[in-house]
């Protein structure tokens, strides 16, 4: 019988604020991660640069051995979603598998790295934005009022709760699946100019190309999101059920949907030219392919689908930086303690999730007084604001987040392994799903960490600002653990405290 543990609320915390339970179900879950993951966004963004600049005709397969890895990876994430369920995921898992210092820096690394990546994709959606209300009702919007907008309009949707995130996200979602299939299935049917090859999905060609280390980066970076569905296990239906299958469905399901896109992408300029069309066309290539197969209205709703995909990614990464926040302020831990708590009717982190608001628009200030301040990011961006928030506050911004996500992936499946390692888990453990396939997980995380810091100039610019980014998410995540020890030096009763506010813990699920 699952029973709940004293690890649920220790004697110091005798009134912990819970979200509320039974919000979502597996739709509602999926919605969430896909749209943290935008895939239309890495389909028009991700697959380009992976063909042009990295395994051309073999990113498809790239793709393939990216979810292989990341697959490996959900085995032992999700053997730990089924012994510890919790709002603070990483945080959680890498506290009770690890060290206490560790999960904090963590949980503190990945707050600030989804921050960084709502910002990045408001930088994406005020670039596209500004663009698209240009284009078609030649009108000049700045970039920074699409992104305040979008911003404001996100906050809000969590302050109300989940479940109308969900919703909301639902229907951009369908919209963007829809475009995806009509563009896709046309190309296959039409056969391109050299017909349907089976040349992009050679595993073997995964590694080909002129720097196949990118292309597989690429293919990494595309699922960028798919991680934070142990964030919702506390307002899940079932989470001991729905969390892992949601989990694997994720990552699969955005698997497929960049492979079969990648692949008709090829399909469609043809094995012999695509490299030199997606070279001369980056982000513009699908929406090329979109009007040449299909017509002109395919084209202009990949434009518009692009902003509101970019919407879907900003309202989920929202959700998922004030869960972070507030599963962090209800253990009483550096932060105050309404962040901790949650909205009496709607049963939302609503503190958290305005203070989620203020954080990102902070950085969007700070960036921009830095780029009116520097020259050389100013030079970078051709002098055009509209262009850097494009080039830098969307590529520079992903970067970061990017970085610590997969090293904090890594931590988390060393976690695993040696969580199921203590006597009194030990009963749980098994070879492939808490050894080996987290072990396996844990290499390829690594590999794909390296080609991210070997393939920076390439990946952000050959800008001194793009290398100081990796020094400063180790200096960020050093910082944190020396908070974690000043912790146990000064407020050892928080100390002890930290990521030990679980839902439920079943030993015998």
């Amino acid at each position: 019988m699952a029973t709940s543990s004293a690890l649920s609320a220790s004697s110091e915390q005798t009134e912990v604020h819970r979200l509320k339970s039974g919000s979502l179900g597996l739709v509602g879950i999926l919605l969430l991660a896909f749209s943290s993951a935008a895939p239309l966004v890495g389909c028009l963004g991700n697959i380009p640069l992976a063909v042009a600049f990295g395994n051309g005709v073999g990113a498809p397969a790239g793709f393939i051995v990216a979810m292989g890895v990341l697959l490996c990876f959900a085995v032992g994430y999700v053997a730990m979603t089924r012994r510890l369920s919790a709002t603070g995921g990483f945080y959680s898992f890498i506290s009770n598998g690890l060290t206490k210092p560790l999960g904090l820096a963590s949980g503190l690394s990945l707050m600030l790295g989804y921050l960084c990546v709502q910002v990045a994709v408001l930088g994406a959606i005020g670039y596209f934005g500004s663009a698209a209300l240009k284009q078609s009702l030649g009108i000049d919007v700045p970039w920074l009022v699409i992104a305040g907008i979008a911003l404001v309009l996100a906050a809000v949707a969590s302050y109300f709760g989940v479940e109308l995130s969900a919703k909301v996200l639902g229907v951009l979602f369908i919209g963007e699946i829809i475009i995806l299939a009509v563009v896709n299935g046309a190309i296959f049917m039409n056969g391109g100019p050299e017909g349907v090859s089976l040349e992009p999905i050679n595993p073997i060609n995964a590694f080909g190309g002129i720097a196949p280390g990118i292309g597989i980066f690429f293919a990494f970076w595309s699922w960028l999101g798919f991680e934070v569905v142990p964030n919702y296990a506390e307002e899940s239906k079932n989470p001991k059920k729905l969390v892992p299958l949601a989990t694997y469905l994720a990552v699969i399901g955005i698997g497929l949907i960049l492979f079969v896109t990648a692949w008709a992408t090829i399909t469609g300029f043809g094995t012999g030219k695509v490299v030199d069309e997606t070279t001369g066309l980056l982000g513009q290539s699908y929406i090329s392919l979109a009007q040449t197969y299909v017509g002109a209205w395919a084209a202009d709703c990949i434009n518009w689908l692009v902003i509101t995909g970019c919407f879907a990614s900003v309202l989920a990464f929202h959700q998922t930086v004030s869960r972070y926040i507030y599963a962090i302020a209800r253990e009483g831990v550096l932060f105050p303690g309404k962040l901790g708590h949650t909205h009496p009717r709607f049963g939302s982190p609503h503190h958290a999730a305005v203070a989620t608001f203020f954080g990102a628009a902070l950085i969007l200030a700070l960036f921009t007084a830095f780029y009116f301040a520097a020259p050389s990011a100013q030079e970078f961006a051709s002098n055009d604001f509209n262009t850097a928030a494009y080039s830098e506050v969307f590529g520079w911004f992903a970067i970061a987040c990017t970085f610590w996500v997969m090293l904090n992936q890594i931590l988390c499946s060393i976690a695993t392994i040696r969580y199921h390692r203590l006597p009194a888990h030990r009963v749980h453990a098994h070879w492939w799903r808490t050894m080996l396939a987290p072990g396996i997980g844990a290499l390829g995380l690594g590999g794909a960490l390296y080609l991210l810091w070997s393939n920076l100039s390439t990946l952000g610019g050959d800008i001194i600002w793009v290398s100081l980014i990796p020094w400063f998410c180790i200096g960020w995540f050093v910082f944190s653990l020396l908070i974690a020890f000043w912790l146990k030096s000064k407020r050892p009763a928080a100390y002890e405290g930290l990521g030990r506010v679980l839902s439920t813990t079943a030993d015998d699920a």
